[in-house]
């Protein structure tokens, strides 16, 4: 099946023109992934970097705190899902080899490294002062070390559009990112100890 796009369809789409779309889009990713993505150097290196840094994790995770350190990294994976998810579908970025069809866009960074990350950081430090100095060196490894490395290697391709994301962007939005789940975790936490004291002995 194919489709010709037309400048009409661009400018004023009716839904069968999306529906028809939409149809024809999973089956041309599928191949391509087929083709391109699996069982490449590159797909190996994505299933190493999703399941070395649960293993790694499982092994230093403070099983006192489990349920606290889990739930921080669960409120990570739901904003890098997100935020990866609305990045792909407004065309700022890509990645031209996935490890899973139809999974998150990139699940080792959504589902292992940038969650796991930030759980150990979340873990081992306390106060608000080193935790931001780290979460800055997490931030500018990300952004200028592992992104660069994956453009070169064409697991990340940056679009020229509107709005240009690019490593500096990256950058500040891990930083604030981190700062802004940690901040909303402990005030749950918080929430949660004062339900606890008022309600817990009734």
């Amino acid at each position: 099946m194919s489709i010709r796009i037309t400048t009409d369809m661009l400018q004023s789409p009716s839904l069968k023109d999306i529906e028809m779309i939409r149809e024809v889009l999973p089956v041309m990713e599928l191949e391509y992934w087929l083709q391109y993505s699996l069982f490449t150097w590159q797909w190996w290196f994505l299933l190493a970097s999703t399941i070395l840094p649960w293993i790694i994790w499982w092994k230093k995770v403070d099983r006192s705190r489990f349920f606290d350190i889990t739930t921080f990294g669960l409120w990570w994976v739901v904003v890098a899902v997100t935020l990866d998810n609305m990045g792909v579908t407004l065309h700022l970025w890509d990645y031209p080899i996935q490890l899973i069809y139809l999974m998150p866009p990139l699940v080792p960074a959504d589902l292992a490294v940038i969650p796991i990350t930030y759980m150990f950081l979340y873990q081992y430090i306390q106060s608000w002062g080193k935790f931001i100095i780290a979460s800055i060196i997490a931030a500018f490894t990300f952004s200028y070390i592992i992104e660069p490395f994956f453009v070169k290697f064409e697991m990340l391709k940056f679009y020229e559009s509107t709005f240009e994301w690019g490593h500096t962007v990256s950058f500040f939005s891990f930083t604030l990112l981190s700062i802004l789940v940690r901040w909303f975790h402990l005030m749950i936490i918080k929430m949660v100890v004062n339900d606890h004291n008022i309600y817990g002995d009734h």
